[in-house]
């Protein structure tokens, strides 16, 4: 909001107010899906997707590795909704700069929590009409559900690949990663804004609740600030006959807890346990991880890259 300065005006109270520079933003809550679009804003937030690996030929299961990209690599995706039957809003280039997904409990769909920072706000736009939103369907509609098979494992970041010997047995999970970014807000003789920055560091945190805790490792961990690495791995059904089952996979590799393991009373017989973590940046690839940074991994059938419109 933009307002004159009243002095002389000779005017008891503002007759007009101005509209100042719009930095339009979208919070977006969902289930988490192979290709229900969670994937395409995974690929944007982490701004580097892998050429996609087929695990058994003819079988249509394809390995695509979002890794974090240290900068946002000018990779961005339009986002429209209906505004009313005759007109659709456009945010025409959006960075995604929060993305989290958490669970409490077995037999859940897994959510999504984004933010979307969008450079324009369109309310005609030409590109995305009515039609073509109505047109528009999901690739896969399998959602991300967690299942008891599921695996989380958790190590030492020291420690060998993560395995089944690594399994921790939780009742709810959630993974929070952020990364910064805003508008500079130039003057550059075309409208809207010019690409976003990062103005802060990545961040993240981890939060697990076990049932129970049968000794006091983690907090030994806690008191000497021992860094670990963690693994989330929830598996759908098979992408064909003999193919690989479509996998959502959550990398951690490094990660500290904040605070002293919480025990709750929640019920008679059941202690629950959370750990709340603080995610950091290695120094180097832990053993059985490909990056320093978190990661996700995904199987699913979409046979071509993520490249986003830059």
């Amino acid at each position: 909001e933009l307002t004159k300065n009243p002095i002389g005006s000779g005017l008891t109270m503002q007759d007009d107010v101005i509209k100042g520079r719009l930095t339009p933003t979208v919070t977006l809550a969902m289930d988490l899906g192979f290709q229900n679009g969670a994937d395409k804003l995974a690929a944007q937030f982490f701004s580097t997707s892998s050429v996609p690996a087929e695990q058994n030929v003819g079988k249509s299961d394809y390995l695509h590795v979002f890794t974090m990209n240290v900068a946002p690599n000018n990779i961005f995706a339009t986002f429209a909704y209906e505004l009313t039957t005759a007109k659709v809003a456009e945010l025409p280039s959006c960075a995604v700069r929060s993305f989290a997904t958490s669970f409490g409990g077995t037999n859940e769909i897994v959510q999504l929590s984004a933010e979307l920072l969008g450079n324009d706000l369109v309310l005609d736009s030409a590109t995305n009409t009515n039609a073509t939103i109505t047109s528009a369907t999901v690739a896969d509609s399998e959602c991300v559900i967690v299942k008891l098979e599921d695996q989380f494992l958790l190590n030492l970041q020291s420690g060998d690949a993560l395995d089944s010997g690594d399994q921790f047995n939780i009742v709810s999970y959630s993974r929070t990663l952020n990364r910064p970014q805003d508008f500079s807000g130039q003057v550059k003789g075309s409208a809207g804004n010019p690409k976003p920055l990062a103005d802060e560091m990545i961040t993240g945190t981890l939060s697990v609740t076990l049932e129970a805790l049968d000794d006091i490792t983690l907090f030994e961990a806690w008191d000497a600030e021992t860094a670990y690495k963690c693994a989330l791995i929830i598996e759908g059904s098979a992408t064909a006959s003999g193919g690989d089952n479509r996998t959502w996979s959550e990398y951690t590799p490094r990660m500290k807890l904040v605070q002293a393991p919480q025990y709750n009373v929640t019920d008679s017989g059941y202690n629950s346990v959370t750990l709340n973590f603080v995610i950091m940046e290695a120094s180097a690839n832990p053993t059985g991880m490909s990056s320093t940074l978190p990661y996700v991994e995904v199987i699913n059938t979409k046979s071509t890259n993520y490249i986003l419109a830059s």
